[in-house]
């Protein structure tokens, strides 16, 4: 499970979970740490990028 403030792909930190399905599939909001202005992405699916990278954050 995630948690927040955990930081994904050495650049998305975790800050609030906002939802879950029933498969398990988690949305996040997470902040770009490498983004010069702080952005903040909402991301689908950060559990099954936990060891592969966290690409979906970026869209």
């Amino acid at each position: 499970m995630l948690n927040s403030q955990e930081i994904l792909a050495q650049r998305y930190q975790l800050q609030q979970q906002l939802g879950r399905t029933a498969a398990g599939r988690q949305t996040w909001l997470a902040t770009d740490l490498h983004s010069s202005t702080g952005e903040r992405k909402k991301g689908w699916g950060a559990e099954e990028r936990r060891s592969g990278g966290a690409e979906e954050l970026g869209s």
